[in-house]
């Protein structure tokens, strides 16, 4: 098993398949646009792009609770990358709404799913990564943009083969144990991650904390129902 394996019915190993992918579908007349997280797979997704010889415009969605490591990492690993601001702050956000859990994850629609709308998307999306990505398949549809998705049927191991092997720089933060990168105390982490954030991070949790707070308030609540609700958030 691995990147070299070839596929049944096209010969191809799982690199190749990738490219042919990228280079089938890229747009006729403008750029793709490349969702780039800074992590493991869209570092991949990157160098796959460059490889093709497509022509793409790579954009980070900036969301403001953003690891600070993995800002510099960007910014100084790949210069040429845009970075997109969000519609609305987290903490606005939170103020309004209250703070975001798995099942009602608004933050995203906010924080990142406004960029590249309307475009067709190269994003580093894999099967294994959740049950609801196993259904989207190489290509996808998703809030009015078409999404092609060359990685999908990569493993984890498969994304780490490939940057080892091509001798990719990657984030810090995977050295350190953290296993996914992305927005500071995200509701879709698991628990053992969300708990290294918060003691990593301690000015986030305080945001966090203070936004919660004014929610309850506008809620009509009193303080103690607000520290009451912002531990129960924080140890989901």
């Amino acid at each position: 098993m691995g990147l070299g394996q070839l596929e049944l019915g096209t010969g191809l190993n799982k690199v190749e398949v990738s490219l042919r992918i990228i280079q089938q579908n890229q747009p006729p007349d403008t750029p793709y646009f490349l969702g780039f997280s800074g992590g493991k797979d869209s570092i991949v997704l990157y160098h796959l792009a460059q490889r093709a010889g497509v022509k793409f415009e790579a954009c980070y969605s900036q969301t403001g609770i953003d690891p600070p490591e993995l800002i510099h990492f960007i910014r100084n690993e790949y210069p040429a990358v845009a970075f997109i601001k969000p519609l609305m702050t987290m903490w606005a956000g939170v103020e309004k709404k209250g703070l975001p859990t798995r099942r009602r994850r608004w933050c995203c629609e906010y924080l990142k799913h406004h960029a590249g709308k309307g475009r067709i998307k190269l994003m580093g999306i894999r099967a294994g990564e959740s049950d609801g990505r196993k259904r989207l398949g190489f290509i996808s549809e998703f809030n009015g943009s078409l999404v092609v998705n060359p990685i999908f049927k990569w493993s984890d191991n498969d994304v780490w083969e490939y940057i080892l092997e091509n001798k990719l720089k990657y984030c810090e933060l995977y050295d350190m144990g953290f296993k996914r990168i992305g927005c500071v105390l995200c509701p879709l982490a698991r628990k053992t991650q969300r708990q290294m954030e918060a003691e990593r991070y301690p000015k986030f949790v305080e945001a966090y904390k203070r936004a919660s707070m004014r929610h309850t308030v506008k809620m009509g609540k009193d303080e103690i129902s607000g520290r009451e609700y912002f531990k129960w958030w924080l140890n989901l």
